[in-house]
Parts: C-alpha cells; structure tokens; sequence
C-alpha cells in the first residue's frame, strides 16, 4: 500500500475529495475547510493507495489518528524501538556504569545481564523517528505529537517491570516506611533488609498523569510540536525530582546526577521550543 500526502495546507485531487464525500455522506464536490472537521482525514482513493487530507480541525490544532499516519508506516515501531534498545543500553553503559564497562568492553551487548536508561532510548529513537519521517515525507512534528502520550505510558509500564525486577529503586529511607525488596534482587544485595523510596513506583504514577495531561493538552488549540515538547519538559522535571530520591547509582557530574543533568538540559531547551512553536505558530496564522 502506497501513501500518498496531498498538499500542505489541505490541497488534495478531485477524487480523494469525491471519496471523501462519499465516505462522509457530505453532498458536492467542494466543501468549505469548516464542513470537513479534524486534523486528519485518510480517504481511500482505491485498494492500493491511501491520500492523507491535512485539514484544520475545529480548535486549529494538530490532533492526528494513528490509522491516518500507521496505515502503511507501521514499521517505523520497528526502527525506533530497535533504536530506542539500542540508545537505552549505550546511555546506562556510558552515563551510569562506565567505571565497569571501560575493563568489561565485550559485556555491553549483554542486555540480559541488565542495564537499560529510559533517557538513551528516547534520545536514540527520537533522531531515528525524524529520519524516518523525513525519509517518507511525513510531517515530523505532527508524527512527534501523535506519539508522544504512547511513549510515556510505556514508560509508566516499564517502571511496573522495574518494581518486579527489583532495580531503578530508591536510597534507604530512614525509617518504617518503605519497600522491602526479595533477597533475589540488586535493590536487596544493595542495602539488605531496609525500607526503601519507592522511586519507580511513583516514577509510574507520574508517568500515567502526565499521559492524562498530554491528551488533555492534545484536545485544545495548539502547536503542532507542542504535545511532544510538553511530554519531554514535564517527564525531565518529574526525571529531576525522583533523582534525589533513587539509590541504584551514585555517580555525580557537577553535584548533580547523570541523569538529572540531562533532565535539566532537556527542560531549559523543551522550555524554549515550546516557547517559539507557539509563537511560529501564531505568526503563521496571522499571515495567512
């Protein structure tokens, strides 16, 4: 199946608009932008093609459906989570257990052995989401917000796995109250039998109110880019948070841990893309 993007701003063939019509019950040929409402409309021009229609949506946002972009790119969930294994192993390798891995070079591909960083991940399958984006003429920051409330509830699910497994844990907290690990687990070799923050569970939490907001956020006028922006600005700062609160490495750059530095370098660039998407967006609208 072929895709085919009819046109920037909502241009599209006489037939993909005959087709569309005739899917929606809408009489005539032409109809104003108002009367085809959403941001994207798949329209079936016949059983080997598939024309997206851009439209504006009612509230002028960016708000996608994964039928409309995934009909015939459903690979790219296999290029980006390839990449994201990849950037998830490198990131933890050289950010969080280097002081190992430099006299242990043959152990990096061992994945099974543990070590994998959320941050690397999303990195690593971020670059290889543009490109491949790029490569099919999609729209990149369109493609970013559609995804975008997806990867962080799989996040919120890979810290289910983390409480499981035993690992991404918290420091000792001091007193009662906390997790008590199994013997079988690096979080018990660690500390032993003390009560620890529960980091990765509440990480999860977090990660499924920030999915809660970013759909919210999705339904209102925006930004295209701006739904993906919010989810990198608001995940780096709860990231900041809970840094404080995780006992499973130690390593400190600049007093800060690895991870927060790059939680804080992630929120002040996100701050500013956020920043200039809205006010692009708005300057575009004025002049058209």
């Amino acid at each position: 199946m072929r895709i085919s993007y009819l046109g920037p701003q909502g241009t599209f063939t006489e037939e993909a608009l005959q087709r569309y019509c005739a899917i929606h019950g809408i009489e005539g040929k032409r109809q104003p932008r108002s009367t085809i409402d959403g941001a994207i409309e798949a329209c079936m021009l016949n059983e080997a093609d598939v024309a997206f229609v851009p439209v504006e949506n009612s509230l002028g946002g960016s708000v996608l459906t994964t039928m409309d972009y995934l009909t015939d790119h459903d690979d790219v969930a296999i290029y980006t989570g390839v990449a994201g294994l990849i950037g998830a192993r490198l990131w933890d390798v050289f950010f969080f257990d280097w002081a190992y891995y430099h006299n242990h070079l043959w152990e990096i591909p061992f994945v099974w052995q543990g070590g994998m960083a959320i941050q690397g991940g999303v990195v690593l399958g971020t670059l290889v989401g543009i490109w491949y984006t790029k490569k099919h003429g999609i729209d990149t920051w369109a493609f970013a917000d559609l995804f975008a409330p997806a990867i962080i509830l799989g996040q919120s699910v890979g810290r289910m796995a983390n409480l499981m497994n035993g690992d991404a844990f918290g420091h000792p907290t001091g007193g009662n109250f906390g997790i008590l690990y199994p013997e079988t687990t690096l979080a018990y070799r660690t500390y032993g039998a003390q009560p620890l923050w529960p980091a990765e569970i509440w990480e999860g939490q977090i990660d499924i109110l920030i999915f809660v907001v970013l759909l919210l956020f999705s339904s209102f006028k925006h930004a295209k880019g701006q739904v993906f922006v919010l989810y990198a600005i608001l995940y780096s700062a709860a990231r900041f948070c809970l840094e404080f609160l995780r006992g499973d490495y130690v390593s400190l750059t600049l007093g800060l841990k690895s991870a927060q530095v790059t939680s804080l370098t992630i929120m002040i660039i996100g701050i500013a893309v956020f920043i200039y998407l809205g006010w692009a967006d708005k300057r575009h609208n004025q002049s058209v």
